[in-house]
């Protein structure tokens, strides 16, 4: 089951492989929406899919139900 999430800490990556140590990923921004399957969280990662479709895993601990807030300034 797919729930909506959204990132909650600064330095979030969505991963290719679910792991630690994987450092490749692609960095997600504060309160970017995520669809996160919850039910399937192993080695606290869980996998998601971000809105531009790329799919991969995050951190369990760094997504929430509640959308953090977002300021655009624009020059």
């Amino acid at each position: 089951m797919n729930d909506i999430r959204y990132v909650s800490e600064i330095g979030t990556y969505l991963k290719n492989k679910r792991s630690d140590k994987d450092t490749k990923g692609r960095q997600l921004l504060l309160g970017a929406r995520l669809h996160v399957d919850a039910s399937d969280v192993q080695s606290g990662q869980v996998p998601a899919t971000d809105m531009s479709g790329k799919t991969g895993f995050v951190k369990a601990s760094n997504v929430s139900s509640s959308q953090q807030l977002k300021i655009f300034y624009v020059d």
